[in-house]
């Protein structure tokens, strides 16, 4: 049997008939567009079609050790001999999306200083719900759903509770109880002249901090936190409104005003 040049062989797999004998010894030397053509072809280099090449080329993606998911595959560092010591984050999802939402990084620690356990603790994407929460970890709050009126605590869902506030003073924490532990909303009323206020809550916390201007002990904190089983958006002037004309919203009460 007579065996067919390669290149022509590659040529006549990705488009039957659409090749000429420009790739052959007879060719014109003068054809420029012709040599292109030839030389396109003979760079080409196609995927591999196996399951062992398959994975030999997503290791080489994922080839980083450095806890996470580089590839898209579900898995995180596979096929690697990551040197180890201690603890590190990962996180299993799309790099972009971590920080966003629910999406948040877990932990793995290293096995016996050879190999990496598995990551826990992590969160990635789900399905959006009616709800507070970005779920899906887009950056949007329950886009795409129809008649969508979300509520701190939906009806026959979590458990949840409204806890009324008055506290004298200024730089006060309120926690949520145990059965309830994550802060999703509130409404705060600072009794105070500053135009400032802040509520200060960390994701996962069942802690906030209130502080009005930067002057501690004056005025006093009266308004309402209503608290849930389940961890809600971030406490922000949709779900947390204040009675001040600037209002801060950080992840720690460091970040709330201190200066003048």
């Amino acid at each position: 049997m007579k065996t067919l040049p390669m290149s022509l062989l590659i040529c006549l797999t990705l488009s039957l008939g659409a090749c000429d004998d420009r790739t052959s010894p007879s060719s014109s030397a003068g054809d420029e567009s012709s040599d292109a053509a030839a030389a396109g072809e003979r760079e080409l280099t196609l995927p591999p079609n196996n399951p062992s090449e398959m994975e030999e080329m997503s290791s080489i993606v994922d080839d980083n050790c450095d806890g996470f998911d580089d590839d898209l595959d579900g898995r995180i560092d596979e096929g690697q001999s990551c040197a180890c010591l201690g603890d590190e984050q990962c996180y299993g999802a799309a790099l972009e999306t971590l920080g966003v939402g629910l999406c948040v990084s877990g932990r793995r620690s290293c096995m016996m200083g050879e190999a990496w356990g598995p990551c826990e603790g992590w969160v990635g994407p789900a399905e959006e719900r009616c709800d507070f929460v970005d779920n899906d970890c887009d950056g949007q709050v329950n886009e795409d759903l129809l008649d969508c009126d979300p509520q701190p605590c939906q009806e026959g869902g979590e458990p949840c509770l409204t806890m009324d506030l008055e506290v004298d003073g200024d730089c006060v924490t309120v926690e949520c109880p145990p059965e309830a532990p994550h802060p999703v909303a509130c409404e705060i009323e600072f009794d105070g002249q500053d135009p400032r206020g802040c509520v200060a809550h960390t994701p996962g916390s069942s802690i906030i901090f209130l502080k009005e201007g930067n002057d501690c002990g004056v005025g006093a904190v009266r308004g309402s936190l209503t608290c849930s089983s389940e961890r809600g958006l971030e406490l922000n002037e949709q779900n947390c409104p204040m009675n001040k004309e600037t209002r801060f919203y950080p992840l720690t009460e460091g970040e709330c005003p201190v200066n003048d």
